[in-house]
């Protein structure tokens, strides 16, 4: 399997594309950004009444959750 590189991106609205400005493959960088991406999932599943949207971002959880073990199966520890 590919190694993930994580990649901060920047928009260019002149260029209609995004830019690569940095990237790393430092394991607590992913640690991090696992870390906030899955906490800002969770805050979707639990902020909405509507029962069409909360199973959408549940099944968008799951999703994450899948491919963040598929990743990095060092990271399986809670957030």
């Amino acid at each position: 399997m590919n190694r993930p590189i994580l990649v901060l991106q920047y928009p260019s609205q002149k260029e209609g594309r995004t830019i690569a400005l940095a990237a790393t493959r430092d394991i607590r960088a992913f640690r991090a950004f696992r870390e906030v991406v899955l906490e800002d999932a969770l805050l979707e599943v639990m902020s909405n009444d509507d029962e069409v949207i909360h199973a959408q971002n549940r099944a968008e959880l799951k999703r994450l959750e899948q491919v963040f073990s598929m990743l990095f199966p060092d990271l399986q520890t809670p957030i």
